[in-house]
């Protein structure tokens, strides 16, 4: 009599959902501003979408830059395995309310003021060659010379 063997294989395979683990970027913009976001984790490709009145400069990959509106928003990026989500505040643009102390008598002192604390840098320009990078500048000895138009950036 014949023995027939009979071997059996047992293949168990396992899968692991490998999700978008990660978006990195700015958790803050100012209105109407753009900023880099990029994704980590997953697999490729990524679809990209923001709401909220932002939108999506380009061809979205790994990496997108993404320009806000005036309202906050959530970027969410999905692939084959699933979504992950980023929420982004969005400021208002700070507005600057410059003053001075004129109009002055000739040998008087300017005062000048920004009107705003926020700002991490000024840049003052004006007549005669006037420039300044500190928050309130002044121009002692006025002279008819120094009258205009003065810029704060």
């Amino acid at each position: 009599m014949k023995k027939i063997i009979l071997i059996l294989q047992l293949f168990i395979i396992i899968g692991f959902h490998v999700q978008a683990q990660m978006i990195s970027g700015p958790d803050q913009l100012c209105e109407n501003s753009s900023d880099t976001y990029s994704v980590s984790g997953g697999t490729a490709p990524y679809d990209w979408t923001v709401g909220g009145g932002a939108s999506i400069i380009g061809s979205p990959g790994v990496n997108v830059t993404i320009t806000a509106g005036t309202m906050n928003f959530v970027i969410t990026v999905t692939d084959a395995n699933g979504s992950t989500t980023k929420a982004v505040a969005v400021n208002a643009k700070p507005t600057l309310a410059m003053t001075s102390n004129s109009p002055i008598c000739e040998g008087s002192t300017l005062n000048l003021d920004c009107g705003f604390s926020g700002a991490t840098s000024y840049i003052w320009a004006g007549p005669s060659g006037f420039t300044s990078n500190i928050k309130n500048p002044t121009r002692p000895n006025a002279t008819p010379g120094m009258t205009g138009h003065i810029m704060l950036q």
